[in-house]
């Protein structure tokens, strides 16, 4: 194996071995083999450990952590300690198809200003397969369309510059970010350079039952709210003449946070937050609407949404 190879594949786990043989034989398989993996364990009890050190391959590297629920701190254990050119994500319960490699490493050739690249994945719930299409042009202002909208990169289809992600400090490894670290990333490195989004399916995603919990949904979006709320304040001190922006930008990621929890069917948070994106900026139409569906209670999968959806885009 070469010193320096092309690409740093970072995969953090904990407790995560009924998925992590999948994982990491997903990324020795690729076509395009250039690669070193770097495993980073946060002391799991669940046999990983051996499993991980019964592994014959040169080209794992395995680093044991206690990160304290801080999955930032072991992402950055990683990026520390990558030889690659390029640092791909990959977390322990998804998994890649076997081209994503050599697809990545085609469009970086071809796209030399590029500094990150994502595409679709297929989500796997259960024994269910769905598409994970990105229907947002990612191309331009993205900052702006992660302030919007939320982060929309799902991280295992990431792919990074390593200098450039090293040169802005990795991920952030504040509580108050934990499950929206990489949205933080992400708009940091926005301004550093171009971001390209593929639509192809390189990637199979898990999606587990209890990510849908309520607690869950209410714990994501506080943090994905602490880490937008950061930004904007930061972009408004850099622009002060821009305060009628900032107000429809925070009316956004209210009406934005609104549609999690109408979609999670907590139709009280739905008003709540609906009411807030109205107060800020009366003028989203989405909002408007998300008030109404929230007030009659009507289900984001009823046939109701579906003919709604061809009058009108609703929010993600």
């Amino acid at each position: 194996m070469k010193d320096n190879p092309f690409f740093s594949v970072i995969i953090p786990t904990y407790n995560s071995k009924q998925f992590l043989e999948k994982s990491i034989n997903s990324v020795l398989s690729q076509s395009f083999q250039d690669f070193e993996i770097l495993v980073i364990d946060n002391s799991s009890v669940d046999g990983s450990e051996m499993f991980l050190n019964e592994l014959d391959s040169v080209k794992v590297k395995v680093f044991y952590v206690k990160n304290n629920g801080v999955i930032a701190y072991s992402r950055n254990v990683g990026i520390k300690n990558a030889s690659g050119k390029w640092l791909a994500f990959l977390d322990a319960d998804d998994c890649w198809f076997k081209e994503k490699l050599e697809i990545i490493h085609r469009n970086i050739v071809l796209n030399p200003n590029v500094i990150f690249f994502a595409h679709d994945m297929v989500v796997s719930s259960g024994s269910r397969l769905s598409s994970n299409k990105n229907k947002i042009s990612v191309l331009n202002n993205v900052q702006f369309k992660l302030l919007r909208y939320g982060n929309f990169f799902v991280t295992s289809s990431v792919v990074v510059n390593r200098i450039v992600a090293l040169r802005e400090g990795g991920f952030k490894e504040k509580r108050e970010f934990i499950t929206a670290e990489d949205c933080d990333f992400w708009m940091r490195l926005s301004k550093l350079g171009e971001f390209r989004y593929l639509s192809s399916e390189l990637g199979q995603l898990t999606k587990h039952s209890d990510s849908a919990s309520a607690s869950s949904i209410s714990l994501h979006v506080e943090a994905t709210n602490n880490v937008r709320n950061e930004h904007l304040d930061m972009w408004v001190k850099e622009n002060p003449s821009q305060k009628l922006k900032a107000r429809a930008i925070k009316s956004w990621m209210m009406a934005n946070t609104s549609n999690i929890f109408y979609k999670g069917k907590d139709y009280k948070n739905a008003r709540r937050f609906a009411l807030k994106s109205l107060v800020i900026y009366p003028f989203i139409l989405r909002s408007w609407l998300i008030l109404f569906l929230a007030l009659v209670q009507i289900s984001s999968n009823s046939i109701v949404i579906h003919c709604l959806k061809r009058v009108i885009q609703l929010p993600r």
